[in-house]
């Protein structure tokens, strides 16, 4: 039997780079960020100051002197962690977390609405 050729299907996601999260669950639960990347294959985003961890680095050859450190990172977390956060002033639910809804355009585009209020959610 012959294997099925699949094609890869690009996931998206309702959080983009730029967006304004706050997290919903986990350690950091609670704290605000601006979103600075996205990983939809992973179905992660990288949220500044969320998840930061310390990471060893090893010192540099001979004879450039440079030493081992702990350095802070920041890591990416589960999208289904984060909620982003309405901008629009007459929503209810206006700087607090929302769900999102992609609603189809009448020139056939998408685009991201807040469920609440229907204010249209601007990319960056």
């Amino acid at each position: 039997m012959a294997k099925k050729n699949k094609k890869k299907e690009r996931k998206k996601l309702q959080i983009r780079t730029g967006d304004n999260v706050a997290v919903i669950s986990g350690n950091d639960r609670g704290v605000r960020g601006e979103v600075v990347h996205t990983q939809p294959e992973a179905g992660k985003v990288l949220v500044e100051n969320v998840n930061v961890h310390y990471v060893h680095e090893k010192a540099g050859q001979k004879g450039r002197g440079r030493q081992g450190e702990r350095v802070e990172k920041e890591m990416p977390v589960d999208v289904s962690n984060v909620m982003l956060i309405c901008r629009n002033r007459e929503c209810q639910r206006y700087d607090r977390p929302v769900r999102v809804r992609r609603i189809k355009e009448n020139d056939g585009s998408r685009t991201r609405v807040c469920v609440k209020c229907e204010h249209r959610i601007q990319s960056d």
